[in-house]
């Protein structure tokens, strides 16, 4: 097989390509291994320079069979130096041994196989034959117990040579040796490197498992395939469709980071990904620029799925063997697996602060209640870690959602919000590619948030959690009004007691007391026209007395509120009744429960509005004041047989003003207000709140 050299003899050191020298990356090889490897390489030397002068030869190499079934470049001699001849000789690519047309039987033997006109002859490729133009070979197969390893090779240049049967001995006597010293040399060397690759398969393994971040995992599996195969570039990638994302890459003309078009590649990442695609269940070897070949390392999931792949770039030389070989797929399948873990370590680690910034939002005292904020607040949270958008939220409760300066619910999902409040907490439901999220407080869905493209996986689950954080937070800030209200309907509650008792105390006794003179007085004056005035200043005295009570009901409701609702519609009831001709009966429907203490006052001032209305403008017989309980709302409904509506509103102006702010003070708490006529005659109103 025709070969070239660059040095004349001697020294051959120039023209001596070490084969067995160990390459670990950027690493430096130990003394030992460097002075064995180069022993053996100026042995190989010396072996070629012999059988080149034996024979009287232009030129003798040897090439290596590696473990890929390739011959590999070795050791050159030459009779005179040549530096461009040298330089082929480095370049040239290897040669797979089954590519030859001969048969292995006649390798196997040991004889030397003879050339006698190489550029006419199949057994030498054609680009050896173009760049060396030799006219004569012999090639002598290296054999170790039987197995071919190599070959020596002279070879003519200036003129044909035909060769002698003795020529042919010679050359097969000096090829035993050579065969015999790489047999040793490469027990030794085998031995050498598989522990070499062993220890480095551990150390990556060791890196990869101490990384914390992708990017920690990434950089060491960069240089765990590096080292593994002797690499002094790296690159990985991810495909995705169209698109090969580069992860991370080391080493001159390697792609940077990013997203690349599969057209956009350059050369050398477009032959991998083609690689890939033909043989994924293994590394594959891919020609690269002179003396040096590309690794393409699959790189797959627990279920042996091909994910991504790295690309390693080393030089030919030393050949690299099956062992390197299976070791960096697996430094890959556990680059893979540890980057897997790192994605799923950060996932945690985002919802944990997902989570940890919507638990923030609940427990914080000074959050505004101001609903477009908040879901603003959390967007970017929820995009970083489901991919998902967050695009508004809404409040149920009419007083909540304006408290929060939220916007009504599209009407189109009026139903949904429906089922939900009747049968507790919902689940999501995706709506014209929008996943629509109950938001539950306290087992009620108060509200909802709207995702999009959050549809899949494990993201609605975390949604609920989310959007359950924000119904804790719209709650508590509403528990935090509550109580404020709370307190100061206390303070006024007890201000009103105070002015009541005030009233009671003097106008009320002062009323009393001239009233009394007043009817000593009548009884004394004999004048008709003085004794009628006088009756008509007691009655006018009595019906200041009777609207000075219905106030003093009207303030006071702090006492009556420590016994509930029904105990104090009743006493009202009873009072009002006291000071008017009207029938009134109270009627109790289901099991009484309390309320909040807002909501119970709430329908006992509609109630005490309520009567005095019918009192006042009715002109009615009898009125009935009906105590309702359900599961979801209390009501408080006053009906009468008096004058409908619009018979009483051109009597007082004022009454339909005075409906507003009941029915204001209802929606506030969550409730509503209905009035409406009653057939065949009078006015029935219709007050409730929630019981929860």
């Amino acid at each position: 097989m025709g070969s070239a050299m660059t040095t004349a003899e001697p020294p051959l050191r120039e023209g001596v390509r070490p084969p067995l020298l160990p390459r670990a990356g950027s690493a430096t090889p130990s003394r030992g291994a460097t002075r064995a490897g180069a022993d053996v390489s100026a042995r190989l030397a010396d072996a070629a320079r012999m059988a080149r002068q034996a024979l009287g030869a232009d030129h003798a190499s040897v090439l290596l069979l590696d473990d890929l079934g390739r011959l590999v470049p070795a050791v050159a001699v030459a009779r005179t130096e040549d530096a461009v001849l040298w330089s082929r000789f480095l370049s040239m690519p290897p040669v797979r041994l089954d590519s030859i047309p001969i048969d292995v039987s006649a390798i196997t033997t040991g004889r030397p196989i003879v050339i006698n006109d190489v550029q006419s002859s199949a057994l030498v490729p054609e680009p050896w034959r173009i760049s060396f133009g030799v006219q004569s070979a012999a090639v002598a197969p290296l054999l170790v117990d039987g197995v071919p390893c190599g070959a020596l090779v002279v070879d003519y240049a200036a003129w044909p040579h035909e060769f002698s049967e003795n020529d042919v001995r010679l050359l097969e006597a000096m090829a035993a040796p050579v065969s015999y010293l790489l047999g040793v040399a490469g027990v030794a060397e085998g031995a050498r490197r598989t522990e070499a690759v062993l220890d480095r398969v551990t150390a990556a393994g060791r890196e990869l498992a101490a990384a914390r971040t992708g990017h920690a995992v990434l950089q060491a599996a960069l240089a765990g395939l590096a080292g593994v195969v002797g690499g002094t570039e790296c690159s990985l990638h991810v495909v995705t469709g169209d698109i090969v994302e580069t992860l991370a890459s080391h080493g001159r003309g390697r792609p940077d980071p990013g997203r690349y078009p599969v057209g956009a590649l350059d050369d050398v990442s477009r032959r991998a990904l083609r690689a890939v695609e033909a043989d994924p269940a293994r590394p594959v070897l891919l020609p690269g620029r002179p003396g040096e070949e590309h690794v393409v390392v699959p790189m797959t999931d627990a279920r042996d799925a091909v994910r991504a792949f790295a690309v390693v770039g080393r030089d030919r030389v030393p050949p690299l063997t099956a062992v390197e070989l299976a070791a960096a797929g697996d430094v890959a399948a556990q680059a893979w697996h540890a980057y897997e873990r790192a994605g799923e370590s950060a996932r945690l680690a985002r919802r944990a602060e997902l989570l940890d910034a919507v638990r923030a939002l609940a427990d914080d005292p000074l959050l505004e209640p101001d609903l477009p904020r908040i879901v603003e607040r959390l967007a970017p949270a929820v995009r970083s870690t489901t991919g998902a958008e967050l695009l508004d939220a809404f409040l149920f409760e009419p007083a909540a959602a304006r408290l929060f300066a939220t916007p009504a619910p599209p009407r189109r999902l009026a139903p949904l919000f429906r089922r939900w409040r009747r049968g507790g907490a919902g689940q999501p439901v995706l709506s014209d590619d929008v996943l629509v999220v109950p938001m539950v407080a306290d087992d009620l869905v108060v509200g909802a948030l709207r995702v999009r493209g959050a549809a899949e996986g494990d993201v609605p689950d975390l949604l609920c959690s989310v959007a359950g954080g924000v119904g804790a937070a719209v709650a508590r800030v509403l528990q935090r009004r509550r109580m404020a209200e709370h307190e100061r309907g206390l303070a006024v509650a007890e201000e009103r007691e105070r002015v009541a008792r005030d009233l009671h105390d003097t106008l009320g006794q002062q009323l009393f007391a001239l009233r009394v003179e007043l009817e000593g007085v009548a009884a004394t004056v004999h004048d008709r026209l003085a004794a009628a005035k006088l009756r008509a200043a007691v009655g006018s005295v009595t019906r200041a007395n009777a609207d000075l009570r219905l106030a003093i009901h009207a303030l006071s409701f702090l006492e009556q509120a420590k016994r509930g609702l029904v105990p104090s519609v009743r006493t009202l009831v009873r009072k009002i009744g006291e000071t008017t001709p009207i029938g009134l009966q109270l009627r109790v429907v289901g099991t009484p429960v309390r309320l909040a203490h807002g909501r119970e006052e709430a329908l006992f001032r509609v109630t005490h509005e309520a009567l005095e209305n019918v009192v006042r403008h009715s002109r009615a017989s009898t009125a009935t004041v009906t105590v309702s309980y359900s599961p979801e709302r209390a009501a408080v409904i006053v009906r009468d047989d008096g004058t409908g509506m619009s018979a009483r509103s051109d009597e007082q102006h004022g009454l339909h003003f005075g409906l507003r702010t009941m029915q204001r003070r209802m929606e506030e708490i969550g409730g509503g207000l209905e009035v409406s006529n009653f057939r065949p005659h009078g006015v029935c109103l219709h007050a409730w709140v929630p019981t929860r």
